[in-house]
């Protein structure tokens, strides 16, 4: 069951959802007086703006509510499924996010949202991105029925627990309405009124959308490439991802392209891994060879550019072939700002021949 709320408003530009679809009611008290992060971002684009473009001079529409003033990524520690601590905040900092709160026994909102969801993020190869599912019920929810509940689903969860009143800080630090469980019948069977809301976190550690139940997979197929697109959503402490895209996989390996602006102090990016390859490395330009680097400077209120038959981030030992219209992950790591999470999208050898030169 799903505490009521206002319903979901259609993004402006979009067809309308039928109200007869079962888009639920959706539950987020915005919090008023939250400070504000600054994120020093710079958007730097090179190139034509072609498919493979991040930005757009119309504002995206989403399916999803935008939460204004945005959130901060919220903080609290509760108990996963092995019975060790999981401070949220902390594990994931800088990673594209989505937070629910529910319980296995809800008959239907908890279910389908969870599948729509991770079905479109396992489409889309989104296997970076960080799926968080707490309880409501935690008498009933215990660790070996939370794991049953989320082994279902294509996509790892994280499942936490915890005491009744730790999952009420946990829901209060996220600006949901905390659960209420009504009285159990004959049979000792109740449900459960929480909230119906997908929180979504970005890689600059705020909340700036949030979605409704309801949402179905295609939708997600359509919102999550634009959050992942937004150069100011995919930032940590002044650090910037912008223009990202990557080619289809040859011989086990593909090449990944991006921009790099830095509002921030100087910083250094030493590192690149993926969940999608076995290992990353970063080649850049000596005259006309490439060669391997160990780091890439990003001076501060600087950009670097990595484009075709130039600086580039490469992947080896993909764990599985890409092909355009899928995505990678890409964690770029950083001498002084946190890993930053990247979902890269992947065009056609067109486009990157298009690149070429630009």
């Amino acid at each position: 069951m799903a505490i009521d709320a206002p319903p979901h408003l259609d993004p402006p530009g979009e067809a309308p959802v039928p109200r007869n679809s079962g888009r639920g009611p959706i539950a987020l008290i915005v919090v008023v007086g939250l400070v504000l992060v600054a994120i020093g971002a710079v958007a730097w684009l090179s190139g034509s703006s072609d498919d493979t473009s991040s930005t757009a001079t119309a504002q995206p529409t989403f399916y999803g509510r935008q939460v204004e003033p945005a959130r901060a990524r919220p903080d609290f520690t509760l108990t996963d499924v092995n019975g060790q601590p999981y401070d949220f905040a902390t594990e994931t900092q800088g990673q594209l996010t989505f937070l629910f709160f529910g319980y296995t026994n809800c008959p239907d909102v908890c279910p389908i949202s969870m599948a729509t969801l991770t079905s479109a993020l396992s489409d889309l190869n989104r296997v970076g991105a960080k799926v968080v599912f707490v309880t409501t019920d935690p008498s009933r929810d215990t660790p070996e029925q939370l794991t049953k509940f989320l082994s279902a689903y294509p996509v790892d969860v994280v499942g936490l627990t915890g005491t009744v009143e730790q999952l009420e800080a946990a829901q209060k630090a996220a600006g949901v309405t905390a659960a209420i469980a009504e009285a159990p019948d004959a049979k000792g069977n109740y449900t459960v009124g929480h909230s119906a809301s997908m929180n979504v976190y970005t890689p600059d550690d705020l909340q700036h959308l949030s979605y409704p139940a309801g949402t179905v997979q295609s939708e997600w197929m359509q919102d999550i490439p634009k959050i992942a697109a937004d150069p100011s959503w995919n930032a940590a402490k002044g650090v910037a991802v912008t223009d990202a895209y990557a080619g289809p996989s040859t011989g086990g390996n593909e090449a990944v392209y991006l921009t790099l602006a830095n509002g921030g102090v100087d910083d250094t990016l030493v590192g690149v891994e993926s969940p999608n390859a076995t290992s990353g490395s970063l080649h850049t330009t000596d005259g006309t060879t490439m060669v391997e680097s160990e780091q890439i400077t990003v001076p501060s209120g600087g950009s670097v550019t990595m484009a075709p038959g130039g600086t580039h981030v490469m992947l080896e030992g993909l764990t599985a072939d890409v092909a355009p219209g899928q995505t990678v992950t890409v964690v770029l790591r950083f001498k002084k700002a946190p890993p930053l999470t990247v979902q890269v999208p992947v065009v056609s050898f067109d486009a990157l021949a298009a690149r070429i030169g630009s």
